[in-house]
């Protein structure tokens, strides 16, 4: 039977990770003290949290939630990081910071809905662009053929303008000035 003290954590535990929460599993018990305050830092600037967590007291929590998938990940030590951003966004942080202290950080695994995401997973998701990058290249390919339509338009319209313009020129016995006709025949004959 889990003692008091055990049952408040898994409750705190549930409450910071509800239902529908993405996280990653870190392996940093390799971390020295500087290091480890130097690299919660970094991830709080990024509104990133990490909390060092006992892996059965986790497993209970996050099962209850609905959100176990990513408990397989749970071996030795290990940190819970999670924060409010996309997950494509704390994934490029953490891979980033991962690289900074190269062997002494390593990912686990992780969760993002109900797919588990193993450490390939986590790198791959931390090339995704931004969202904000990806709305913008859609707009872009959305727009491209919207605008080439348009222009596709424009020259028909400005070719027929062209065609009654020299149809009301030919109408009223005149050659526009700027046509090559003009300018190799010289002057327009004189209406006698």
């Amino acid at each position: 039977m889990p003692s008091k003290l055990n049952l408040m954590i898994s409750e705190e535990l549930s409450k910071r990770y509800p239902a529908g929460t993405g996280y990653l599993v870190l392996g940093c018990e390799k971390l020295d003290g500087h290091q480890n305050t130097e690299f919660r830092r970094l991830l709080r600037e990024s509104g990133i949290r990490l909390q060092v967590v006992k892996n059965s007291l986790a497993t209970r929590a996050l099962t209850a939630n609905g959100i176990g998938g990513g408990t397989q990940f749970f071996s030795g030590p290990c940190a819970l990081v999670s924060g409010k951003g996309e997950m494509p966004n704390i994934c490029k942080v953490v891979t980033e910071l991962v690289k900074k202290y190269e062997g002494k950080v390593v990912i686990r695994g992780g969760l993002m809905g109900e797919l588990a995401l193993t450490p390939a997973a986590v790198t791959q998701l931390a090339a995704i662009p931004p969202l904000p990058v990806l709305h913008a290249k859609f707009a872009g390919s959305v727009q491209a053929p919207i605008a080439r339509l348009a222009g596709a338009f424009q020259g028909i319209a400005r070719s027929l303008a062209c065609a009654l313009e020299a149809i009301r020129n030919q109408k009223e016995g005149s050659v526009p000035p700027s046509s090559p006709e003009t300018a190799a025949s010289g002057p327009a004959p004189a209406a006698a």
